[in-house]
């Protein structure tokens, strides 16, 4: 009874011998049991791998399709390009043959414009040689049944002109509506020569008596003043009214008119000029002479004043 092992370590041994046999035993069901196992996860990783796979592959399709369509899209853009770079060309062809057209055109626009001015500055030449005999009386009242060549013999005899000089027409010029003054009497003489005469013989006149003409020369009874003038272009006349305003605030020295143009003197000292338009005027060098005295002719003076183109 000493000599016998003890009950617990005996039965431990004696379950491990039991396991050992049963491991023995069931070792070819546990390999088939493993191998299921491991085809079974084999399987899940391969089902894993197909469905990332087909989802890869989806996503690649749609991100192609998506390429696909923006290079379509790019396609067109191209294309619309194309057609606007080649209508961008048309049209600057198109523009580059209309600048052509008009610098030809402006070409000749300008070269019709030197024609129109020497044509203005040739009938401006042409009206002024012809109201270059032609004379204006202010201050003549009207009356009906008036004699306006006896009134001029009267005036040409009061001047001691005999005979008178020669006049081609004497008449009224049309009354005008904005005014109640008597229209001017126009007249036409034969030749700038007898204008010259007549005017010559007022200025006589003026400078001997120190006076204007008055109405008694033409015979009526007033002292009322009548003014002679060359007949001149509505241009000339703005120029010859500011020359006579420059006159009267004694900027210069003569202003007076012959053959329908105006000619003014700064100073004794400086010569007479010509002057064809307002700029002229303007740019004379001017400055008061306070030495200098009015000189007048026949037709710059008081009757300046009143008269009208």
């Amino acid at each position: 009874m000493g000599s016998s092992a003890p009950p617990t370590k005996r039965t431990r041994n004696n379950a491990g011998t039991a396991s050992e046999r049963i491991s023995d035993v069931n070792s070819p069901q546990l390999l088939e049991l493993l191998k299921t196992r491991f085809e079974e996860q084999t399987e899940k990783i391969e089902s894993a791998v197909r469905e990332a796979e087909q989802r890869m592959l989806r996503s690649l399709m749609d991100r192609l399709d998506k390429i696909a369509g923006e290079v379509k899209q790019m396609d067109a853009r191209v294309l619309t390009l194309e057609r606007e770079v080649a209508d961008l060309h048309s049209m600057r062809d198109r523009m580059g043959e209309r600048v052509e057209t008009l610098n030809r055109e402006v070409e000749n626009l300008q070269a019709a414009g030197q024609r129109l001015g020497a044509l203005e500055a040739r009938m401006a030449t042409q009206c002024r040689e012809t109201s270059s005999c032609d004379l204006r009386v202010h201050g003549v009242p009207y009356v009906e049944g008036e004699d306006l060549r006896a009134l001029y013999h009267k005036l040409c005899f009061n001047l001691q002109l005999t005979p008178p000089p020669r006049v081609c027409d004497i008449f009224r010029a049309r009354k005008s509506q904005q005014t109640h003054v008597d229209p001017v009497i126009i007249i036409k003489m034969l030749s700038p020569r007898e204008k010259i005469k007549l005017l010559g013989q007022v200025g006589m006149y003026r400078r001997e008596h120190k006076k204007q003409l008055s109405l008694q020369f033409l015979g009526f009874n007033s002292e009322a003043l009548i003014y002679i003038n060359e007949q001149l272009l509505k241009e000339h006349y703005l120029i010859f009214k500011e020359a006579m305003r420059m006159k009267k605030h004694k900027i210069l020295t003569a202003v007076f008119t012959r053959r329908g143009l105006v000619h003014v003197r700064c100073t004794r000292r400086e010569g007479v000029c010509c002057i064809n338009s307002m700029e002229e005027l303007s740019s004379i060098n001017l400055s008061p002479d306070p030495l200098s005295t009015s000189l007048t002719n026949a037709s710059a003076g008081p009757e300046a004043d009143s008269f009208r183109s």
